[in-house]
């Protein structure tokens, strides 16, 4: 497995040169911390990455400037948060509004036949469910698509 230890030691300056302008002109990019570009680096060189951060060490904006970075660069990125309650749908996309206004969220707070809706109908980049309406989404039968 490789090491990415490297980077940690990395300055600031050298790691914002891996950075579009057009991400670092985005609100609240500035403001993030070092290891949280570190993880960006990371995710935007790799297919496929796990990031393995304590509660607090910021991967909701990792996540967030991850697919809004992707936006800025003309793809049509699409994600699924994943949150404890259906309660926290709407106060995670409200927190996540004043971070990222650019990104169009999605809650899923409806019947799976509507969230399942929602996701193939709506055009938004994340899109937000609780785990016990995803487990709903995965353990019913649907109708098939004719």
């Amino acid at each position: 497995m490789e090491n990415h230890d490297w980077l940690k030691g990395l300055k600031r300056s050298d790691l914002l040169k891996e950075f579009s302008h057009e991400i670092k002109t985005v609100n609240g990019f500035n403001n993030l911390w070092s290891h949280q570009l570190v993880c960006l680096v990371l995710l935007f060189a790799f297919d496929r990455f796990m990031l393995h951060l304590d509660m607090g060490g910021g991967k909701t904006l990792i996540s967030l400037f991850s697919v809004l970075d992707r936006k800025v660069a003309g793809q049509n990125p699409k994600a699924i948060v994943f949150v404890p309650y259906i309660s926290s749908v709407d106060t995670w996309i409200e927190e996540c509004k004043k971070h990222t206004p650019d990104l169009r969220l999605v809650p899923l707070l409806g019947t799976t036949v509507e969230n399942l809706r929602k996701l193939e109908e709506k055009d938004g980049d994340v899109f937000v469910i609780c785990y016990a309406s995803s487990v709903a989404m995965l353990s019913e039968k649907h109708p098939k698509k004719k």
